[in-house]
């Protein structure tokens, strides 16, 4: 019982809230850039990182696939860049798609590339 008390004792209030966790004190900025990019009708990959890819992102698929896109030379992608690569992705999306609905085969094998 007196351990009980002491433990009593010392206890210890603090004046203001204290995230938890490190991943609640990340989140103080993730979250809210989160939400306002939610807001603006992007679903970003993930919490962590937003308000980085909120500030940096030339266009929203970059807030979507949770990173930003680089030139071999180590430039940005401009938009115009993004908006082709886009394109491309939908285009096979498309074509599996089509393959799937015909029953064909979407693996690729060295063999039919020739």
């Amino acid at each position: 019982m007196t351990e009980f008390k002491e433990k009593l004792r010392s206890i210890q209030f603090a004046t203001k809230v204290v995230p938890q966790t490190l991943m609640e004190k990340r989140w103080e900025k993730d979250m809210p850039a989160y939400k306002r990019l939610r807001m603006n009708g992007v679903q970003p990959a993930q919490i962590d990182g937003s308000a980085k890819l909120e500030q940096e992102a030339n266009h929203p698929v970059e807030v979507q696939m949770g990173h930003r896109f680089f030139n071999p030379d180590g430039s940005r992608y401009n938009k115009q860049q993004i908006a082709r690569a886009v394109e491309g992705v939908e285009a096979a999306r498309e074509i599996r798609e089509g393959m799937e609905a015909r029953g064909e085969s979407t693996i690729v094998r060295p063999k039919d590339l020739k």
